[in-house]
């Protein structure tokens, strides 16, 4: 009998000490990878790699070319900590690994060319963003994502306001009429894997978005990256 309480005994403290492990373990983000990197993502063409090399060494250095592999470095924004910054090809061919890279994220940075107002422009970049926002992991971790309208100084650029109030629209449209293509920017199917934003056959607003999203209007050739800097060390 007295073995038989020690063996119960035992049986209670183990399982005691393994449900503590998980506690600790799902604490310190052992459940899942740790959301530890800042992603930069954008199409081609809309400044991320120029941004990156402008926060990592404070300058463009030799120029800069499309990116055609993840560019990763720690960047330290004045007065915050080190960071992990993943700078993620733009390349339409590439973007189905984008969904790992998000698996990382504890923020999102999507830049946006402000010049490139051609309509099938707009509607690539919402698809994108879209799938950023409606991301599994992204949306139920609530990864801040900060909307960075690049070349806003150029004669040529759109506002912030009507640029971001065109991508509404097109995300709303992306939403309603995509069925069962593939997403654009991860090249997962959409259908219930995802999170729905907003209602259908309405209009999409990004405070409707499990995400914060922020809008800023930045230029990185010039180093204007202020917004940035703000977003990554809050």
């Amino acid at each position: 009998l007295g073995v038989g309480v020690d063996l119960g005994a035992l049986l209670v403290y183990a399982l005691l000490l393994a449900a503590a492990l998980w506690v600790l373990r799902r604490a310190l983000g052992g459940g899942g990878r740790r959301r530890e990197v800042v992603v930069f993502a954008g199409l081609s063409g809309s400044g991320k790699t120029t941004a990156f090399l402008q926060l990592y060494r404070g300058s463009l250095g030799l120029g800069t070319v499309p990116s055609m592999a993840p560019n990763e470095a720690g960047v330290t924004i004045p007065g915050g900590r080190p960071l992990r910054v993943l700078d993620y090809p733009g390349h339409v061919s590439l973007r189905p690994g984008l969904a790992e890279a998000l698996e990382q994220a504890r923020k999102v940075v999507v830049f946006v060319d402000a010049t490139a107002t051609q309509k099938r422009d707009v509607i690539e970049c919402a698809e994108l963003l879209h799938n950023i926002l409606s991301d599994p992991g992204v949306a139920r971790a609530r990864v801040p994502v900060l909307l960075a309208c690049n070349k806003v100084d150029n004669i040529r650029a759109q506002g912030v306001e009507s640029l971001c109030k065109q991508l509404e629209i097109e995300m709303g449209l992306y939403r309603d009429t995509s069925g069962s293509l593939k997403a654009a920017g991860t090249g997962k199917e959409v259908g219930g894997e995802r999170m729905k934003l907003g209602k259908a056959g309405k209009p999409l607003r990004f405070v409707e978005c499990p995400s914060p999203v922020t809008k800023a209007g930045v230029s990185a050739l010039k180093g204007r990256l202020k917004e940035v800097s703000d977003f990554l060390g809050a």
